[in-house]
């Protein structure tokens, strides 16, 4: 079967996403990432020894997939526009190198940190975007002129 489909889908959901919509992507596919890495490091303990290179492998994807969903994050903050932002780009950064740490060490400490604080993160960011929406006026709706 082929994914084509999905790819293009995919594709028109980001390219038509406003930016709140996209922080909250970004945040939905870190943490499905880590919860991925997590469960293959938890397979790891019990798998037969030919399974653990590969869910060695997989769990290291997982968690370099994080890493850059962190790392844009960190990109995506206005720090001259909210004075808060400075103070969650060092929660970023943190997270970050404890990721890397997890990775290292293939440590399940640090992701479930990294679960725990995220999914905090995500939900006050769609509570703030859904209160942000509630105030914006209404977009005018296009008038279609017919010849």
């Amino acid at each position: 079967m082929s994914t084509k489909p999905y790819e293009k889908y995919k594709q028109v959901q980001v390219t038509s996403a406003n930016p709140a919509h996209l922080i909250l992507m970004l945040y939905d596919g870190t943490i499905k990432h880590l919860h991925l890495a997590k469960t293959k490091m938890d397979d790891m303990k019990t798998c037969p020894e030919d399974e653990k290179l590969k869910l060695l492998e997989e769990s290291t994807n997982h968690l370099l997939t994080a890493q850059r969903g962190v790392s844009e994050m960190k990109r995506s903050l206005r720090r001259d526009l909210w004075e808060g932002a400075d103070t969650l780009y060092a929660l970023y950064n943190y997270l970050f190198f404890r990721l890397v740490d997890a990775n290292m060490k293939k440590d399940l400490a640090p992701v479930e940190e990294a679960i725990r604080i995220l999914s905090e993160l995500r939900d006050a960011w769609a509570q703030a975007a859904e209160i942000y929406r509630k105030t914006q006026p209404a977009s005018p709706t296009p008038q279609i002129r017919q010849a």
